[in-house]
């Protein structure tokens, strides 16, 4: 995904590139029970997670980057 906002910001000028990675674990919550112990350890270690990154080229004055692509 990071390469392809590269490619896509570097090849248009002036361009954003929004991306949003999710994680949800909630559609398959079931009620603990004793004869399955496995589905509550899985979802004891593996919670809801988003992130969202900006991927652009050429910043305006006012944007400060903190990463560098290469």
């Amino acid at each position: 995904m990071l390469r392809l906002a590269k490619d896509l910001t570097e090849n248009n000028n002036g361009a954003r590139v929004l991306i949003v990675c999710s994680k949800i674990t909630a559609l398959t919550f079931c009620d603990p029970s004793e004869t399955h112990l496995d589905s509550l350890v899985g979802q004891t270690f593996s919670g809801d997670g988003a992130i969202v990154v900006i991927v652009g080229s050429d910043p305006l004055p006012v944007e400060n980057h903190l990463f560098e692509l290469v």
